[in-house]
């Protein structure tokens, strides 16, 4: 859809709606960014470690985190049909949220135990694995601060998110200075000291979004309807039909990207330190995208049981259409100011020149991934799931990694190589998302 048919006032309620959102993404990659600018100083074995260390940890939660991230439709959908379902909706995607913490929590440790399968250096393996120990705790927060997200979320709410994720950073900070460090009489643990600070900084925002939901007037749910309200077979049902295929699409794509990661440590860990560099500041856009997907999504959830399938592909192209204007933007910026951007992180003149080259990459790519993410919250938002997971699967693996593994490995093209597949993946993603949203507001039309 052309820039110059936007609506300016849609595309500013979704902003409004979706600022705080961004705001709070854009907050969890800051501490992301600063960890691994901390952590860089160490060396850049350290930050290879770091780097394959969270990859795992977040391959392995992303399938619960995509689970539960469709949640907040459903509350924004229960909130314009039936409000006095929402205590039982919360139980049950907390009941969900349990018993997936408890599995992924199994898997993560289990694999931290078998790391040598995934064929990274010695010196990287030995700090990899305790760090990766000491994380995977950090996924009971994690997944308790996304749940009562979403409640808040589906409210509308989505300021709470955003000043519990801005207020972690600088407590990340700050305990990374202790813990990395050895500051104010405590011992320098280095790599594992980062982890620490990390799982400490998740429980703060757990608690500070939990106290928040129980204690807002708007939110028709309190501590007491955790006892009082019990579950629901039929609401478990529903949010299971959506958010498992929700679930599978996360993976599929974050699947992929860790297997280029992976790969990329089979280049040595220098090539893997330059594509954790590039791949957390890319992540920086992605997340706004994330953020106005989370706004199309909760929008979404409210008007399809009130407007016409017309209205709502208005709405959808509109949020398209001003994602791909954004990550134009950034694009230019990521180009204007790569070398820049890496030397945040670290010194070492060969690492910057591989990472200042991948984020020449990155510029295209970032295109396709506001597209596809934005019409994948889209198309949650009307509870379509099941065909954009198919999608999902097919961008990824079916196009992405093999053709990364082609050009990268097996014909020796190294980091380019392994992008111009992850290119080419989201590219197909973007297209065949899009266009699954346009076919179903045309039925409903």
């Amino acid at each position: 859809m052309p820039i110059k048919r936007l609506n300016r006032g849609l595309v500013r309620s979704l902003l409004v709606l979706g600022y705080p959102v961004m705001l709070g993404n854009m907050g969890v990659i800051l501490m992301g960014l600063i960890d691994n600018a901390m952590i860089g100083a160490l060396g850049h074995v350290e930050l290879a470690a770091s780097g394959i260390g969270n990859t795992i940890y977040f391959v392995t939660s992303t399938f619960g985190l995509g689970l539960i991230s469709v949640f907040s439709a459903t509350v924004s959908s229960y909130r314009v049909t039936d409000e006095s379902q929402i205590p039982k909706v919360v139980n049950s995607s907390l009941l969900i949220c349990l018993a997936v913490t408890v599995l992924t929590l199994v898997i993560l440790w289990g694999v931290a135990d078998n790391f040598e399968i995934f064929r990274q250096k010695e010196i990287v393996q030995v700090l990899a694995v305790p760090y990766l120990k000491i994380i995977a705790i950090s996924l009971i927060p994690m997944f308790l601060f996304a749940s009562f997200r979403n409640v808040a979320d589906g409210y509308s709410i989505t300021l709470a998110a955003m000043f519990a994720t801005l207020s972690a950073v600088g407590l990340n900070a700050l305990l990374n200075w202790i813990l990395i460090y050895g500051n104010l009489g405590f011992e320098a643990y280095g790599l594992r000291g980062g982890a620490m600070a990390t799982l400490i900084s998740r429980i703060y925002m757990a608690l500070f979004i939990i106290g928040y939901v129980w204690n807002h007037k708007r939110i028709k749910y309190s501590w007491k309807s955790l006892i009082q309200d019990g579950i629901s077979k039929p609401i478990i049902e529903r949010l299971l039909r959506s958010g498992v295929p929700a679930g599978m699409q996360f993976f599929y794509e974050v699947t992929a990207f860790a297997a280029v990661s992976v790969m990329a440590g089979w280049l040595g860990a220098r090539f893997l330190a330059a594509h954790q560099i590039a791949i957390s500041l890319v992540a920086l856009t992605y997340m706004i995208a994330n953020g106005f997907s989370v706004a199309a999504m909760i929008r979404m959830g409210e008007a399809r049981h009130q407007q016409s399938g017309l209205q709502l592909q208005h709405l959808g192209k509109n949020a398209v259409g001003f994602t791909m204007l954004m990550m134009v933007i950034f694009a230019v910026v990521i180009v204007v100011f790569k070398g820049s951007m890496v030397r945040w992180f670290t010194s070492d003149q060969q690492v910057i020149e591989i990472a200042s080259r991948l984020l020449l990459f990155a510029a295209a790519f970032q295109v396709f991934d506001g597209v596809q993410v934005v019409s994948l919250g889209l198309l949650r938002g009307m509870e379509d799931a099941r065909v954009p997971a198919r999608l999902t699967m097919l961008s990824y693996w079916v196009v992405a990694l093999p053709v990364s593994y082609f050009f990268g490995i097996y014909l020796a093209g190294g980091m380019d190589g392994l992008w111009t597949g992850l290119t080419l993946g989201l590219f197909v993603a973007a297209a065949l998302l899009y266009l699954r949203f346009i076919k179903q507001t045309r039925i409903l039309s």
